[in-house]
């Protein structure tokens, strides 16, 4: 049945939700840890959780975001680890993200006393 596509515009709202993230990120100085593996009692803290994969993973899972960062020519990289893994360690860089997850990992990076808004506004 012929229907509208709405593909274009959940890229173009994912990639406004980037460049959000980016600027949440650049505020700590590029780098944004949630999880480090050396952390004993990584389980007790907040941090998100998304729907994820690794670049060859046969299907989507739960991921727990363990750091997101931004090189020097502005390139995002998420990392994370199977949620029902446990093991930090096992962390790899998280290639596919649901649409609408990346929203949910900027709601948990504290504003900074310099950068306390990211929002930008999606044009009509």
């Amino acid at each position: 049945m012929k229907h509208t596509n709405y593909h274009q515009a959940y890229r173009n709202l994912d990639n406004l939700e980037r460049q959000e993230l980016i600027a949440a990120v650049k505020a700590h100085g590029g780098e944004y840890v949630f999880i480090d593996e050396d952390d004993e009692d990584w389980s007790e803290k907040d941090f998100p959780i998304i729907i994820a994969s690794f670049k060859y993973s046969d299907e989507q899972s739960d991921y727990n975001v363990s750091r997101v960062t931004v090189d020097e020519n502005g390139y995002l990289t998420i990392y994370g680890f199977r949620k029902d893994c446990d093991c930090p360690s096992d962390e790899g860089e998280l290639y596919y993200i649901e649409f609408g997850h990346i929203g949910n990992i900027t709601d948990y990076i504290p504003e900074t006393e310099d950068v306390k808004d990211v929002s930008i506004s999606p044009k009509d």
